[in-house]
C-alpha cells in the first residue's frame, strides 16, 4: 500500500500501527501521523522510534497521560513535560522528581487541570517546596476557583476544603483568602 493511502487511513480513524507491518512501525512518517492522530499507537512503533523525542512530544500533545508510558530520559526532559502538563496539569504525577521542583511547570500544571479535583491534584505531585511557593498555592487556588464557580455550593466547599488542607500550615493562607474574596459566608 502506497503512504497517501495509509495517510488517508490514519486520517480517517482506519490504520492501526498494531497490525501494521514492522516496515511502517518503522517509518517515522507513519508512525508520527499515527500518534498525532492517537497518542497510544506509539506503543506499537518500533523501539528507536519510541526514544525519537519529535514523535514522544507528539504523543504528550495529543495525550498529556501518556507521558506515564515514555522511556525514563523523556520524564526527566523539560520540553516533554512541559508539553504534557500544558494538555492535562495531572500528568505532573509521571515527571521526574527534578521537574516537579520546576516553577514553570509546577505553575503551567496548577493552571490545566479541569476536573472536579481541580488544581491541588497537580499540587499534589509538585516539590514539597513548591507545595509552599506563593505564587504557584494562589494560581492553584484561583484556578480551582474558576472552574468550580458553575458547580453547587457543595461541590464547591469539598473542594474549598481540599484547598484549605494545603494552605493551613502556611501563614499566606489569610492573604491569599482577602485577595481572592473567599469568605466562609460565599462558601
Amino acid at each position: 500500500m502506497d503512504k497517501k493511502k495509509i495517510f488517508q487511513k490514519i486520517e480517517t480513524g482506519y490504520f492501526s500501527l498494531q497490525e501494521a507491518d514492522d516496515k511502517l512501525k518503522a517509518d517515522k512518517e507513519v508512525v508520527l501521523a499515527a500518534v498525532k492522530h492517537d497518542a497510544w499507537s506509539l506503543n506499537y512503533a518500533n523501539d528507536k522510534l519510541k526514544a525519537d523525542k519529535k514523535i514522544v512530544l507528539a504523543a504528550v500533545k495529543k495525550d498529556g497521560l501518556f507521558l506515564e508510558h515514555v522511556m525514563k530520559k523523556f520524564k526527566g526532559d523539560k520540553e516533554v513535560v512541559l508539553a504534557a502538563v500544558k494538555q492535562d496539569g495531572g500528568t505532573l504525577k509521571f515527571a521526574d522528581k527534578k521537574l516537579k521542583n520546576d516553577k514553570k511547570i509546577v505553575l503551567v500544571a496548577v493552571k490545566n487541570i479541569t476536573g472536579v479535583a481541580g488544581s491541588d491534584w497537580a499540587l499534589k505531585y509538585a516539590s514539597k517546596k513548591l507545595r509552599g511557593n506563593k505564587e504557584i498555592v494562589l494560581a492553584a487556588v484561583k484556578h480551582t476557583k474558576k472552574i468550580t464557580t458553575n458547580r453547587n455550593k457543595d461541590s464547591w466547599r469539598k473542594i474549598y476544603t481540599l484547598m484549605l488542607r494545603i494552605l493551613t500550615k502556611q501563614e499566606l493562607f489569610l492573604n491569599q483568602m482577602i485577595t481572592l474574596k473567599i469568605t466562609s459566608t460565599k462558601v
